[in-house]
């Protein structure tokens, strides 16, 4: 186990210092800078803009600046934000909770509620009903989560007017468990938009793993020494049947991280989507590259959870690494 943390802590390494040095170059290469709606007036003489691009060091060659920002973010500085006029590590603290807790929630319900749906339909695979939904689970697997986000935002928003449009809380909202009730009501929507096609995706896995544990030898052999048919299902074929969901697990974490910044834009969701988007357009190099090592940590911390979880739910898995 040691040694597979240690492998897999190397390659996250590796990952997020590409990810990072490839975002450093190519939002350097695209035109305009930090300054170009500011700078680039005809009225504003050449010397004041290059002296305001070296003031930030970007007259230098893409190689130096990009030695010059790791060693920065080595110190815990990841620079100054020019369109939010403030330290990016205190722009990107005030967004990522409110990302993760959106995330995570999503994750949570389509996971724990896709494993239970998916062991059911694995394990009664013949009932009509199991097949109906998962006939059913198709039709949300093909809609995308940003077509599902304006779907609910168009229904349940807008037209019957039982949750809230946006935003993460009622301004001047209540307080204490009021205002907690509040956070829930307006984080419903986005959560059902990301948590939908998941679920359903991880429901189909579990039924195919189920499908394939439920008549193993290991399952009989509990039949045959009296073991309850609930037991059977938990403790025997349903830890097993878990290897392909936990693999799915870490690869679909960045797809889930993308499609927040889409989800997030739509319900007014002030997370580090949003601030990544507004970002880009103003060409703040510094809070773009923040943005992107931290949402590359993120990922790359996710990925090894559920390497981790893998290892736990499939001991094969340990003697191979």
């Amino acid at each position: 186990m040691r040694r597979a943390v240690l492998s897999r802590t190397l390659q996250a390494t590796l990952v997020v210092l590409l990810v990072v040095a490839t975002c450093f170059t190519l939002i350097r290469l695209a035109p305009g800078d930090p300054f170009f709606r500011a700078l680039d007036e005809a009225s504003v003489p050449a010397d004041q803009r290059e002296l305001q691009r070296a003031q930030f060091g970007y007259d230098r060659s893409v190689p130096e600046q990009f030695v010059r920002f790791a060693a920065n973010v080595v110190r815990g500085d990841l620079g100054w934000s020019h369109s939010r006029i403030q330290p990016v590590r205190d722009a990107l603290t005030a967004t990522l909770p409110n990302t993760l807790l959106l995330i995570c929630t999503a994750l949570a319900i389509a996971f724990t509620l896709g494993i239970a749906l998916g062991a059911w339909q694995g394990w009664r695979a013949e009932d009509p009903a199991a097949r109906l939904t998962d006939r059913l689970g198709i039709i949300f697997v093909a809609i995308p989560d940003f077509v599902l986000a304006l779907l609910l935002v168009m229904g349940p928003a807008l037209a019957w007017r039982v949750f809230p449009v946006g935003r993460m809380r009622t301004e001047f909202g209540p307080v204490g468990a009021a205002g907690f009730t509040d956070l829930l009501w307006h984080l419903a929507l986005p959560t059902v938009a990301l948590a939908t096609p998941l679920l359903f995706v991880v429901a189909r896995l579990q039924r195919g793993a189920m499908l394939g544990v439920r008549d193993a030898e290991f399952v009989r052999t509990a039949r045959a020494k009296g073991v309850g048919e609930f037991d059977v299902l938990t403790r025997h074929a349903l830890r097993n049947s878990l290897v392909p969901v936990l693999a799915y697990a870490g690869v679909h974490l960045s797809a889930l991280v993308g499609g927040t910044v889409i989800v997030e834009q739509i319900f007014d969701w002030p997370g580090m989507g949003r601030l990544m988007v507004s970002a880009v357009h103003a060409r703040d190099y510094p809070l773009v590259v923040g943005g992107v090592l931290v949402g590359a940590v993120t990922t790359v911390l996710g990925t090894m959870l559920a390497d981790l979880a893998l290892l736990w739910a499939d001991p094969r898995q340990r003697s191979a690494r």
